[in-house]
């Protein structure tokens, strides 16, 4: 999932995020969350509510567009792009 970061947060720079999801266990859940969402072709969503670690192996995720999910997985991937032009 890459999720732009506003500038006002991060030192005045627009920075794209990506966060990946390894080894999720409630695939099939997590899959039918994000297919709710309207389809657009570059999968827009306007606001993240909450992402947090909430277990050992769980995390909650709430857009605006989907609601609240817990996604379990095995490990979760941080890294960032590049800035916003």
């Amino acid at each position: 999932m890459d999720i732009s970061l506003d500038s006002v947060w991060n030192g005045g720079e627009a920075i794209i995020a990506r966060i990946r999801f390894g080894g999720i266990q409630n695939y099939a859940e997590v899959r039918a969350y994000f297919q709710s969402m309207s389809p657009s072709e570059e999968r827009m969503i306007e606001e993240i509510i909450l992402l947090k670690k909430t277990g050992k192996q769980s995390w909650s995720l709430e857009l605006d567009a989907a609601g609240l999910i817990c996604i379990k997985c095995l490990n979760v991937e941080e890294s960032r792009l590049y800035p916003v032009k």
